[in-house]
């Protein structure tokens, strides 16, 4: 088998202690999200509360009237309502999380997070860049095939993933250059 036809692990993603915590807090918000949707789609009304004690509603007041005046009750519900978009924004992040990889497979670098995208780095567009405020550097690369664009976050890969990279873009390119310099120095 030759280099480039085997497949390398790169060291994207949180390590496995990272995992763990994101998948326990995942576990703690979406147990306290089910607690308030339940207790608040569960709120008593002003009807409720009259058939279990068998009291009438106050004077003036229509039927099925939340007990709490000014229909707090209603708030509460909402409330307890709103926690679905939160539950779903945690259930996102925590597949993403965990899912987080990235490989290179021969030439082809294939990234998966909450989907997976590939592009081969020996006919994509490719550039190595700083993305974000933190200035991290990344590798964009674009198939002309099939129009599938990557990013792949080098901040943390070692010199030999970096220099797989550089030898999967393969040719004299400034990309190809950057890999090698990051691989030679990681503060370039």
């Amino acid at each position: 088998m030759s280099q480039l036809h085997r497949v390398i692990a790169l060291s994207v993603g949180l390590h496995r202690g990272g995992r763990l915590a994101t998948a326990a807090l995942g576990v703690v918000v979406l147990g306290a999200s089910a607690y308030v949707l339940v207790a608040a789609l569960n709120a008593p009304s002003a009807e409720g509360v009259m058939l279990f004690t068998g009291q009438s509603a106050p004077p003036g007041s229509p039927e099925g009237t939340d007990l709490l005046a000014g229909g707090v009750g209603d708030l509460v519900r909402l409330t307890g309502l709103c926690t679905v978009p939160v539950v779903l924004a945690v259930v996102l992040l925590v597949v993403r999380v965990l899912r987080q990889a990235a490989w290179l497979d021969g030439s082809r670098v294939v990234v998966r997070g909450l989907r997976t995208r590939s592009a081969d780095l020996s006919r994509a567009d490719v550039s190595v860049g700083i993305r974000g405020a933190g200035g991290a550097p990344t590798l964009d690369a674009r198939d002309p095939v099939t129009g599938a664009s990557v990013r792949v976050p080098l901040r943390r890969l070692p010199a030999t993933e970096l220099a797989a990279l550089a030898s999967a873009v393969g040719r004299d390119t400034p990309a190809a250059e950057r890999l090698r310099a990051l691989a030679a120095d990681p503060l370039v």
